[in-house]
């Protein structure tokens, strides 16, 4: 479920990339193989639990038969009264009730478990890097950034490798290199996301004096120095609260940062100017406008060192000058790096670094470096130079086939990394039996699920599964009928059996009895298995059906709703539905139906005393319709603010880095509880109305 729910927030995250390659297909065959192999491992687990769980359903049962044949015969030889053996049974009823409900919680345990163990897992990590007990704070006022010796490998690739770069207060560098060369790992390092395997990065004062980082809180650390990374990540609020970030800014104060970072000209022609809302990730404006309100929410907060990873790249070279040429004159000692791809962005700088494989293999004045080879092979190789030969990437090259051959487990952890599972979890998981089963929808069916433009509706999909849930409803029947006849037998032992002292009827009674008890276990077993086949048929399609009609819309609706609220309908809600589906509709028939015949049974008992009973079915009815009412506006209000929880959880997850980099964690946090807490709010009304209502019927 985590890979299948990973896979629709990747490719709705990225779903500009998705259109613009025409890999929509490629991507629904690949949730289809997610999807037929979560319904694989759910019949698995309802195949398991139809072993079990209805076993121990049955077992109080079964110790009631045999609890009244075994204590009918005491009551015969005279050991104990009627009286005695019938208020023993009464008991023993109740405690049955109570043994069936726990062992159903007992399953119900078991299964959620499962995702306490994950939630383990997250609870229990530690962050990579510790505040010092006794930290030192940063140097006061303007200063400098130097890396000593640094190196930094993850995923086994050493990035940098011994990297020596010192800036002094008030200085700009430019630093260039080719791809992979450990520039953006060095801004990430200079923003403390990561810490050096080795060597160390410091802050330096007026004096040159160095104050290690990992002698620094993180906060004291990025309050001196603010990165500006080449993805202009925008939080889906408006304008004015992607400048400020939480810091209070007054409007004056986000209009100059704005003007500074030369975002006012197009902010003052959008039609709410500065409250237009951006979208998720800003992806509503360009990626030039996007880098101008990132570079402005930078000089908002007025940084000891800035730090620019190709933060101009989609910019204009008149609106970059003007940029660079504003933080010049606006930002005098502020201690400026910038990762540069163009000689608009060098013209700027004071010096001039040369990085390969993660280091520095050139470092001067700009007029020096820029007369180097290594400078122009970089950025401006003659055309006389020779062409490097390139042979055409084959397919294969350009889309290569992942192995996703599925195996149970997580992977290790590591430098963004999922988490790994214990040896003994995956030892419990290999002795499972192989997950084989598929939800065998005819393929004209599964066609008619992905094509877009069919005229395919949930009642379609209904018909595949219709024989399935006409199953169900059988076997819901006969348990009914079944937990119908054990009292009436338990009578006939009284009556037939125990009163007048006939150990052969009690005898044939019980055995009556014994063989009902067998029949409504073989009936739950089976009613497992195929009203989770139902289920999770209808999830397969449903989720099939979803994700290929979201596939087809355009840009301009991810644009318009958070990925986390589309995660919500493609996962949480079509669960919720499906539960209702697998189970709930053939309850809800086998109710009714329940509802009929005892209402029959009463009669044929006693009808004077029916009549009587029924004199509250108005009330009921009235009671029901409120709390239909009710409840359904509160249920719409709990989901639409789940799916609000969601979409920021994820914005927020997506956007951590700048959250982190602008010290803006706090808030965020903040404004997450108090979503949170309006869910819990919403979810206690749904609760209190159910305390009233279910007590009283």
């Amino acid at each position: 479920a985590a890979d299948l729910a990973s896979h629709v927030e990747q490719t709705v995250s990225g779903v500009r990339v998705v259109k613009a390659f025409g890999r929509e297909d490629r991507e629904i065959d690949r949730l289809d193989e997610l999807g037929r192999y979560l319904y694989a491992v759910k019949m698995r687990a309802a195949k398991l639990t139809a072993r079990f769980q209805p076993l121990l359903s049955q077992l109080p049962k079964i110790a009631l038969v045999i609890t009244i044949v075994a204590g009918g015969l005491i009551a015969v030889s005279g050991a104990i009264t009627i009286g005695a053996f019938v208020a023993f049974s009464a008991y023993l009823t109740s405690m049955s009730s109570l043994l069936s409900m726990l062992t159903n919680q007992y399953v119900r345990l078991q299964m959620g478990l499962s995702s306490v163990d994950r939630l383990d897992q997250v609870l229990t990590l530690h962050p990579e890097r510790d505040d010092p007990a006794a930290p030192q704070p940063a140097p006061p006022g303007s200063g400098g950034i130097r890396f000593d010796d640094v190196h930094f490998a993850t995923g086994g690739h050493q990035v940098l490798n011994g990297l020596t770069l010192t800036a002094a207060p008030g200085e700009t560098i430019a630093v260039i290199g080719p791809a992979g060369a450990g520039k953006s790992m060095a801004v990430q390092l200079a923003g403390g996301v990561y810490t050096p395997d080795a060597g160390s990065v410091s802050l330096l004062d007026a004096s040159l004096t160095p104050t290690n980082y990992a002698s620094m809180t993180l906060e004291a650390i990025r309050s001196k120095v603010t990165c500006v990374f080449d993805e202009a990540f925008l939080f889906s609020s408006s304008i004015r609260d992607n400048i400020a970030m939480g810091t209070g800014a007054t409007d004056a104060e986000v209009r100059e940062a704005a003007r500074l970072a030369r975002a006012d000209e197009f902010i003052d022609k959008l039609p709410e100017g500065y409250d237009t809302l951006v979208g998720e990730r800003g992806l509503t404006l360009s990626g030039g406008q996007r880098q101008r309100i990132a570079l402005a929410r930078a000089l908002l907060a007025r940084p000891a060192v800035m730090v620019l990873d190709d933060a101009t790249s989609a910019i204009d070279a008149d609106n970059e000058a003007a940029i660079l040429d504003n933080l010049r004159t606006h930002l005098r000692g502020v201690t400026m790096i910038a990762v540069a791809h163009r000689q608009s962005t060098v013209d700027h700088a004071d010096r001039v670094v040369i990085m390969e494989r993660g280091r520095v293999i050139a470092d001067g004045p700009r007029e020096e470096i820029v007369a180097l080879d290594a400078y122009r092979a970089l950025m401006d190789p003659t055309p006389d130079a020779p062409a490097l030969t390139r042979t055409q990437p084959s397919r294969d090259e350009l889309w290569p086939q992942i192995d996703h051959g599925f195996r149970e487990h997580f992977s290790a952890s590591g430098h963004g990394r999922s988490i790994a599972a214990s040896e003994e979890l995956l030892a419990r998981v290999d002795a499972l039996p192989r997950a084989t089963e598929q939800p065998n929808l005819a393929d004209t069916k599964v066609a008619e699920l992905r094509e877009p433009t069919s005229t395919f509706k949930v009642a379609d999909l209904f018909k595949a599964v219709r024989w399935l849930i006409a199953a169900t409803v059988i076997l819901l029947v006969i348990g009914v009928l079944a937990d119908l006849a054990l009292p009436t037998l338990i009578r006939a032992a009284i009556d037939r059996g125990i009163a007048p002292g006939d150990t052969d009827a009690l005898w044939t009674v019980g055995a009556l009895a014994l063989g009902v008890v067998v029949i409504a276990w073989a009936a739950e077993v089976l009613m497992t298995v195929l009203s989770s086949r139902s289920g999770e048929r209808l999830l397969y399609g449903l989720r099939l059906r979803s994700y290929a009609h979201l596939q087809q819309l355009g840009l301009s609706y991810f644009e318009r709703h958070l990925s986390g609220r589309i995660m919500t309908r493609m996962t949480t809600d079509i669960d919720t539905l499906s539960s209702f589906l697998q189970t709930g509709l053939a309850q809800a028939i086998v109710a009714v139906g329940t509802l009929i015949g005892v209402t029959i049974m009463l009669v044929a008992t006693d009808g004077e005393l029916t009549l009587i009973a029924l004199l509250a079915v108005p009330v009921i009815v009235a009671a029901t319709v409120v709390f239909r009412i009710l409840s359904k506006r509160y249920y719409h209000a709990a989901r639409a603010q789940v799916s609000l929880v969601n979409g920021e959880f994820a914005e927020l997850i997506g956007g951590i880095r700048i959250s982190q980099m602008h010290l803006a964690e706090t808030g965020a946090e903040a404004d997450f509880a108090a979503e949170s807490e309006t869910y819990r709010r919403y979810r206690m009304r749904s609760v209190n109305l159910l305390a009233l209502y279910f007590p009283g019927m």
